[in-house]
């Protein structure tokens, strides 16, 4: 028998974020991400998981909101492994 269950954070009130989990054994957990399928074997690997969708989350919505408030100078947002990168004529954020 399998136990599926999520978890969702918010960023904002309108941008909500899910990573669903399933139990297929007391000793097995699986995360469900939008690109991978993740065994989970640790408490500390799930802890860096969380924290690393978390992060990613944030960057994404620093590089949306970027976006929203450089559109006037045609400035480009980005991530770039692990920062988020914004450009736009003469400058480097």
């Amino acid at each position: 028998m399998e136990l599926q269950f999520s978890v969702f954070f918010f960023l904002s009130p309108f941008v909500r974020h899910t990573i669903r989990f399933t139990f297929v054994s007391p000793s097995a957990l699986v995360a469900h991400l939008s690109q991978s399928t993740l065994n989970v074997s640790s408490v500390p690997q799930l802890c860096q998981l969380l924290m690393d969708e978390v992060e990613r989350c944030l960057l994404n919505q620093i590089r949306d909101l970027g976006e929203h408030l450089s559109k006037s100078v045609e400035g480009a947002w980005f991530i770039d492994l692990d920062h988020c990168v914004g450009r736009w004529e003469g400058h480097v954020l």
